[in-house]
């Protein structure tokens, strides 16, 4: 970067001279002479050599500013501290699904190994049957009253059967866990 600005201020000063010496020529109503011409030609000719070098700089300088900077970790975590992470709710505001709730910041391979790493630490996970949902509430539409028929006889008026009724079934979701705790007993067996 500092090498990209000294070319920008070299840049900057010949071009501050070529207009002083078209500025001179002006003001005296007159053209350049020939050695105010090869001088200006001179000057031009190192800002064109210079705006392609600040051209190949500016590029570097883009493609660093795109490319993803790799964070340099202090500490593997482990699993102890991963599983405290995941227990304290800390996750909540790392949603996937909605970009509100940080669902852009998620990386999809984090989002998978964290999944991953409940499902084989949960005995619960392992058994039930994992069903995602966007909010904290599951609506589906049940039928409470079929609709009726009626038998149709050739030749007669038919009538109106009854509609069928649909009601919304709202179930509140809360989050499950099950932790088991493991208790070693040690058995001491005379001799």
């Amino acid at each position: 970067m500092k090498k990209l600005l000294e070319l920008r201020q070299q840049k900057a000063t010949f071009t501050e001279q070529m207009r002083s010496l078209l500025t001179k020529a002006e003001t005296e109503k007159r053209s350049l002479t020939e050695d105010e011409a090869k001088q200006f030609d001179e000057l031009r000719s190192q800002s064109d050599a210079l705006n392609a070098e600040i051209a190949r700089y500016e590029s570097i300088a883009d493609e660093e500013r795109h490319q993803a900077k790799i964070q340099p970790t202090s500490e593997k975590l482990s699993n102890d501290e991963l599983r405290h992470y995941i227990v304290t709710g800390e996750t909540r505001t790392l949603s996937t699904g909605v970009p509100s709730e940080g669902g852009y910041t998620v990386i999809p391979e984090l989002n998978r190994q964290i999944m991953q790493q409940l499902a084989d630490e949960s005995v619960m996970r392992r058994i039930c049957t994992l069903k995602t949902t966007r909010s904290n509430e599951y609506k589906q539409l049940v039928s409470v009253g079929g609709a009726a028929v009626a038998h149709g006889e050739e030749g007669k008026a038919r009538g109106e059967t009854a509609t069928p009724k649909m009601e919304e079934v709202s179930i509140k979701l809360f989050p499950i866990y099950a932790y088991p705790g493991c208790k070693q007993r040690v058995k001491i067996r005379p001799m």
